[in-house]
């Protein structure tokens, strides 16, 4: 069974092995490099069914790129929110359901909130929206 790090570490590294031109953050920075990623757990619920568990552990990623001007920002941002293309963050996750383990059953974007939302924690004028991900994952519950 994967640990919360390892869940964390694995999208973190998909998220940046497939957008090279992005800064993929595994924890909250006191600045960042836009466009930027930053990946936060919200939410778990673990199951426990005939001596496995079965996880689903819930993150949000925070959407970041530069404002510079509102039209150029939002058509960026469009682009790692829409459903396909070389930057949709969906597609990316579709493509690495198992986030590179056996121990996940699936990694999914389940939802989008808060679009044209401007982040403090980047230090700059940025554009952002959130997105929700969801990690189940299996295992012995306890070896």
């Amino acid at each position: 069974m994967a640990t919360f790090s390892e869940l964390r570490d694995a999208i973190t590294t998909v998220l940046a092995g497939a957008l090279p031109g992005v800064t993929v953050y595994a924890r909250v920075p006191e600045r960042a490099n836009l466009p930027a990623i930053v990946v936060q757990p919200t939410d778990a619920t673990f199951p426990f069914t005939a001596g496995r568990a079965e996880d689903e552990w819930q993150f949000e990623l925070a959407v970041m790129v530069s404002y510079g001007e509102a039209g150029v920002a939002q058509e960026q941002l469009d682009q790692y929110i829409s459903g396909s293309g070389p930057t949709s963050i969906r597609q990316i996750f579709m493509q690495n359901r198992g986030l590179g383990r056996t121990d996940v059953l699936a990694a999914y974007v389940a939802g989008m909130n808060n679009y044209g939302t401007n982040f403090a924690m980047a230090g700059v004028d940025n554009l952002g929206c959130k997105l929700q991900v969801v990690v189940a994952t299996t295992g012995p519950a306890w070896g």
